[in-house]
């Protein structure tokens, strides 16, 4: 039984129950030569490695919030961009101010490039790297929904919408 990872619209095979995004299609692993068997950790080693560099220039991309626009509320990813541009300059603060969630998704970027490096080394740490990655990304996105749920109750990053303002 195998699922699918999302990449940019090209689909690779990987273990029971793993949904990862990644960014790099199955045809830049085909150019590259790699075979089939590394694909599945290549491919997330190689977006994770990627990330970091496209984050600084996402900023110059027009922002939209459809949730802000029709509700009036932040998404529960307001504040990420930011908290990871302050993590790559080691401003734990500043990333911290911005969305706390955002210190654990830096933390499993980092993961993703140490790990799928150790799984593409030793293939006997393939399912553990993977089974590890499904846990620690459900975790962050756990923390994600926290930290907007409580910045929708108290008021972080301009949420407060239900409770009443003192």
């Amino acid at each position: 039984m195998s699922q699918r990872v999302i990449s940019c619209g090209a689909l690779v095979k990987t273990h029971k129950n793993d949904m990862e995004i990644n960014i790099v299609t199955k045809w830049v692993l085909e150019r590259l030569n790699i075979e089939e068997n590394y694909q599945h950790h290549s491919t997330l080693l190689l977006s994770a490695l990627l990330i970091p560099l496209l984050v600084p220039l996402a900023v110059y991309v027009p922002h939209f919030c459809l949730l802000r626009f029709l509700f009036g509320m932040p998404c529960p990813g307001c504040g990420i961009l930011h908290s990871l541009i302050a993590m790559l300059h080691f401003n734990l603060n500043e990333a911290w101010v911005s969305n706390p969630a955002g210190v654990g998704l830096f933390l499993l970027f980092g993961f993703q490039i140490l790990g799928r490096s150790i799984a593409l080394m030793w293939s006997s740490t393939s399912k553990a790297v993977t089974r590890f990655s499904n846990h620690a990304g459900t975790a962050v996105t756990a923390w994600l929904f926290f930290v907007w749920c409580e910045r929708l109750i108290t008021g972080g990053i301009h949420g407060g919408y239900f409770l009443p303002k003192m």
